[in-house]
């Protein structure tokens, strides 16, 4: 597939700059989550949640590995200016969701009376990961201090209230 060849070329990019004495880093972000996010898997529940629609679930047990996007914005800062920073390293908070409890607590956050669609798990569905950040702690001193999906009630409401109307169309929540 095209995420496993673009893994294989960074690190053949890795490699390579070794022979020219580069220093390379590739940061291989977890679930990133945050404002201005529309088409991924906590977007949708939250504008499922808002809209009073069912939120889709497939499977639910699959277990992922969340982090917000000024977390990513602060270790990708630390990597471009950080000092011998070298090779491929995870960037998560470290611990795993369900995908079944991130439906849950939208739908606790959000007072919403949607409803759970519960379907198979699809053959396509990552059923595990959580990054191990050990490296990224050690090199770039990236340590995810709170619990993953801290930061939800601050995007629920940023959703309620700053979600542009052609987004809103575009999902299908009523304007």
């Amino acid at each position: 597939n095209a995420y496993g060849m673009s893994k294989v070329a960074g690190e053949m990019c890795c490699f390579m700059s070794r022979g020219h004495a580069l220093e390379t880093v590739i940061l291989r972000l977890a679930n990133v989550y945050g404002p201005r996010d529309f088409d991924r898997v906590v977007p949708r529940f939250i504008e499922s949640a808002l809209a009073g629609r069912p939120l889709t679930v497939y499977g639910g047990q699959q277990i992922l590995d969340f982090v917000h996007v000024d977390h990513v914005v602060d270790v990708l800062m630390k990597a471009g200016f950080g000092e011998h920073v070298d090779g491929p390293m995870n960037i998560g908070s470290g611990q795993g969701v369900t995908i079944a409890e991130l439906a849950e607590r939208i739908l606790e956050i959000s007072n919403s009376d949607s409803s759970i669609c519960w379907k198979p798990s699809r053959d396509v569905e990552v059923s595990r990961f959580v990054a191990e950040t050990a490296k990224a702690k050690k090199l770039l001193g990236f340590e995810h201090r709170h619990e993953s999906l801290y930061r939800l009630p601050e995007l629920v409401s940023w959703y309620a209230r700053e979600a542009r109307p052609e987004q809103k169309v575009m999902t299908g929540v009523a304007v």
